[in-house]
């Protein structure tokens, strides 16, 4: 096993009972290399073949607000040609498809009071591809900290 050796930066060969060699070289930078290369290709492998967007993502009741109304626009890009379909968490029938496409934009108009998940399936399957979550979130200024000191004068 060389590993042990190269991690420690030389090679020593042993010539006989008093002679060895010792060939120092840069194997750190070798290794530093190759594990570079091989976290940039688990980098490129990571990547998700399908993006799905939601404009707006957050929607912020104010006191005394239960419903969240917002017009909301999902787009999703494909890096190949794929026949999907877009899903509402609490819907069993799909809000569009899509067939063979590389990419998809659906605007609709909602009426929520707590978060909603949008969803990407292949057309004739159950597994989800990707998904992403609108937020419905409730303001509180209850808590609020005060911009000032009590014991500032300004």
């Amino acid at each position: 096993m060389l590993l042990p050796y190269l991690l420690a930066g030389y090679i020593t060969f042993s010539m006989g009972i008093f002679t060895t060699i010792k060939i120092i070289f840069s194997a750190r930078i070798i290794i530093a290399l190759f594990t570079l290369g091989l976290m940039v290709n688990s980098y490129a492998d990571s990547l998700p073949l399908i993006q799905l967007s939601l404009k707006p993502r957050l929607c912020v009741l104010s006191e005394g607000e239960e419903v969240c109304r917002d017009t909301i626009e999902i787009t999703w890009i494909a890096q190949k040609a794929r026949s999907l379909c877009l899903y509402q968490d609490d819907t069993g029938s799909p809000l569009q498809c899509w067939d063979a496409a590389r990419e998809g934009r659906y605007t609709i108009e909602l009426a929520a009071s707590e978060n909603i998940n949008f969803s990407l399936r292949e057309k004739n399957e159950d597994t989800f591809l990707v998904t992403q979550a609108f937020e419905v979130v409730q303001e509180s200024t209850k808590y609020r900290r005060r911009n000032r000191n009590p014991w500032s004068f300004f």
